[in-house]
Order: structure tokens, then sequence, then C-alpha cells
């Protein structure tokens, strides 16, 4: 009785904080614009600009830690979301996973863990070959963090 208890509570978490994930995202639009064939600029909420260059099997966030919004994230997400779509490029993530990696990224910078690597964020298409940063993004994204 307890333990079903404890897994409703858990479904009902899940479902809550999922939905409240894709409403922010339905809600947005952002607006980017190509700097050069691989590169895009995108307008974010909080009306700065992040630059992103796409690679074979990354996008690249420069200077990543400055987006510290929710929404912020989830527009860049939904930018490389766009231009992959657009350029025919194949990105198996869930938005969830790569909003919770690019927030994860900003954190450890944020608290002084290797800035010279967190700085930057590369959101990979295709899951992160390390099987932590997966389940860490999964939990940043899902939890709201």
């Amino acid at each position: 009785l307890i333990l079903s208890g404890i897994l409703c509570l858990i479904a009902l978490l899940f479902f809550l904080l999922t939905g409240r994930n894709v409403k922010i995202l339905n809600d947005m639009n952002p607006s980017y614009y190509y700097k050069e064939l691989s590169d895009v600029s995108v307008h974010l909420p909080s009306d700065q600009f992040a630059d992103l260059s796409f690679r074979n099997n990354h996008a690249k966030i420069k200077n990543s830690y400055r987006f510290e919004s929710k929404a912020d994230c989830y527009a860049v997400v939904l930018a490389i979301k766009s231009y992959a779509r657009q350029n025919k490029i194949e990105i198996t993530r869930s938005n969830t996973e790569m909003v919770g990696e690019l927030r994860l990224h900003n954190f450890l910078y944020q608290i002084g863990y290797k800035p010279d690597e967190t700085g930057d964020a590369d959101l990979e298409y295709i899951q992160d070959r390390r099987w932590y940063v997966n389940v860490a993004s999964e939990l940043v994204g899902w939890m709201g963090l």
C-alpha cells in the first residue's frame, strides 16, 4: 500500500513537471538568423543573443554560462532543433535532456568546475557517450532546475 502510494506520487510529479516543461516549450517561438552556413545567432527571451555552431555530431553554444534562465535555455534548444530539421540533421535526444545538459553546463561553470570546458556547451545530437552526463542531464531537465 505504501509502495503504491509512493509510485503514484512519483508519477504525479513526473506528469506535472513534464507538463510544465512542455508548456514553456510550446509558448516559445525563438527567432534566429544565419551568420554563416553552420553558425546561427538566436535572439533569446532575455534579449541576449546566443551564438550556435553546428558540427557533425553536436551543436556548440558559445559562452553558454551567460544564459541562466530556463526560458533562454529552452529557446536555445528549440533553435537547435529547428535548424536541425531545416538542414536534415537527425537529433534523437529529447528537449528535456538537451535543456538539462545546457543547464548542467551552466551550473558547473558557475561553481567553478573546469570553466575552460564548461563555459561553452556542446550538445550532442545523439546521446552523450558518457552515461553519467545523460542521467544528470535528464534529471536536471526533468526537474526543471
